[in-house]
């Protein structure tokens, strides 16, 4: 049976056309280097990742994350039509939450993903880095809410998008979102 777990391991990995032990260090030396540093978007596509398990999301480039469908949005709808508008405890949360910590949220189903996504994150090593989690923008019923003006080229950089392509992506998804690697500990 190991034997068997062995092979199929090694076939996933693609590990079976190296024949010398010598072959396979300089295959995970040289040419996965540039993988291990970055957080590979496979895991989230995949759904393999813990930050993708109530979310479905789409990665345009190597750090960007798209949420095409927040998982609240039908129970809020369904809210809003049975009873009418949320309770202005949402906004006073999601207004707290913008001052105090990051200024990208509409209402408290975004203060929850983004707690949520902040929290894991934190969780989550790449090659001895801990994985670094920012908001870009949120636009879903409630209205729009994106990164300070300040923050928003550096953050464009680091999601390898440009403005225009964020404005095109946000038209019929509600969030994007960015992780990439923080420092080496």
């Amino acid at each position: 049976m190991s034997m068997w777990v062995a092979k199929l391991w090694r076939s996933v990995w693609g590990l079976i056309c190296l024949a010398r032990p010598a072959d396979l260090a300089y295959a995970f030396s040289f040419c996965q280097k540039p993988c291990l540093v970055s957080l590979s978007p496979r895991a989230l596509r995949n759904r393999e990742s813990i930050l993708s398990t109530f979310e479905s999301l789409v990665t345009p480039t190597e750090h960007c994350i798209v949420t095409t469908r927040c998982p609240f949005d039908d129970g809020v709808k369904e809210y809003i039509r049975k009873i009418g508008e949320l309770p202005a405890i949402h906004k006073n949360i999601a207004e707290y939450f913008n001052y105090t910590r990051t200024p990208t949220t509409v209402n408290t189903c975004c203060v929850i993903h983004q707690a949520f996504r902040d929290f894991t994150s934190a969780r989550i090593k790449v090659q001895g880095r801990r994985v670094k989690f920012a908001q870009i923008c949120v636009a879903n019923f409630g209205g729009r809410a994106c990164s300070p003006n300040e923050w928003m080229p550096i953050l464009l950089e680091k999601a390898m998008i440009t403005k225009t392509k964020l404005n095109m992506v946000l038209r019929k998804n509600p969030c994007v979102w960015i992780l990439y690697p923080g420092e080496k500990e």
